[in-house]
């Protein structure tokens, strides 16, 4: 998007950018509250759900702007070569990524995890 004159800096590519720090910061949050909370801070766990909470808040509001403003704009400034090149590399992507990054693997993680701190 930068190649077609939306700064990183300001506007929706901005706004973008901003909450990937924000979720980063969210998810180190929650990390260091679950290492107190096996450290013996009961109160550590207040802050596990603060940071996990305001994650999925972020997420949601994130995907929202995404699919609703800035694939929108996306869709206004790439030319049909240039989306259909990114469709490929895309699919490279997903192709290179492994088997521990497929939708099987991916729920068989997320109910270890929550066996393990729900």
């Amino acid at each position: 998007m930068g190649e077609k004159g939306f700064s990183p800096d300001q506007g929706p590519v901005a706004v973008m950018l901003r909450e990937h720090i924000m979720g980063r910061d969210f998810v180190k949050g929650a990390s260091q509250g679950i290492h107190e909370f096996k450290n013996g801070n009961a109160a550590a766990l207040q802050s596990v759900y603060n940071n996990l909470s305001g994650y999925a808040n972020l997420l949601q509001n994130h995907i929202s702007k995404e699919n609703n403003i800035l694939f929108r704009m996306a869709d206004q400034v790439l030319s049909n070569e240039e989306q259909q090149n990114l469709l490929v590399q895309f699919a490279d992507v997903e192709g290179n990524a492994g088997e521990e990054f497929n939708s099987e693997n991916s729920i068989q993680q997320i109910n270890k995890l929550a066996a393990i701190y729900l």
